[in-house]
């Protein structure tokens, strides 16, 4: 067993400016220490993410703190990344959920639509003629063009809606998820490590940020639907990437996980 060792002060003034004198000297210390922190630190990233996380048990996750420098060196920033396993879904179960979305949005573009005409702000009667058998190229240009404004500014919204749900959630929904990813159980996370786990085909591990940024979700919805609706059905062969991602999931940094 370890001894410790005594010191015998003789009186209980010398222990008092024995202790009185450390904690001066803590406090310089400290006082010294914080102020080299302050002025030689300069601005930097966070590296402290793990390149090889350890393989977690099925629903269990762990929570990492990364620590970043402000601008001005005096206060430092906590940013959350969580590093969790999770299932990929198939590649039906995303197409499902797209369809469901198109469908919701659809019902909602047509219901708009009735209520413009009933303000009388859209007049239906111009685009019928589409239907007619004499109708020649040109009319159909000019028909085309009248109506690409509408859909582009439809688009921005619909990209909009899809991002906000993304980010924030609607309607009790769960982060991440709109109503067609929902009722298929799966949700978009954002993805700044991914790895396979070993033995298991579709499982990985996810290092991710508690929530997607809405700047990440707003570019991931309008590639997904000014460009990807557009190519189909030749939009599918793009999403044949790792972990059943597709190039806008790369671009936000996002994947899709199973709830």
């Amino acid at each position: 067993m370890n001894c410790v060792e005594r010191k015998n002060y003789g009186s209980a003034k010398a222990y008092a400016d024995e202790v009185r004198q450390w904690v001066s000297l803590t406090q310089a210390w400290m006082l010294e220490q914080h102020r080299g922190f302050s002025q030689g630190f300069r601005p930097i990233q966070p590296t402290i993410i793990p390149q090889n996380p350890p393989v977690l048990n099925p629903g269990q996750f762990a929570r990492g703190i990364l620590f970043r420098i402000g601008i001005n060196g005096d206060q430092a920033q906590l940013q959350t990344i969580i590093t969790q396993e999770y299932q990929i879904p198939s590649f039906a179960r995303r197409c499902a959920a797209e369809l469901l979305d198109f469908l919701i949005l659809f019902v909602l573009k047509m219901l708009f639509v009735c209520f413009l005409v009933e303000l009388e702000l859209v007049d239906l009667d111009q685009y019928i003629k589409i239907l007619a058998d004499d109708v020649d190229l040109t009319a159909l240009i000019d028909i085309t063009q009248g109506l690409f404004h509408l859909e582009l500014c439809a688009k921005i919204i619909c990209g909009i809606i899809e991002a906000y749900c993304i980010s924030f959630g609607i309607m009790g929904l769960p982060v991440g998820c709109t109503p067609g990813k929902y009722w298929m159980r799966i949700q978009v996370v954002s993805c700044i490590n991914i790895l396979p786990v070993p033995g298991q085909r579709d499982r990985v591990t996810i290092s991710r940020q508690p929530s997607v940024p809405f700047g990440s979700s707003l570019i991931r919805a309008l590639i997904k639907n000014s460009v990807f609706n557009v190519l189909f059905p030749l939009n599918t062969l793009l999403y044949f990437f790792s972990y059943n991602r597709a190039v806008y999931d790369i671009a936000a940094k996002t994947v899709v996980v199973s709830l």
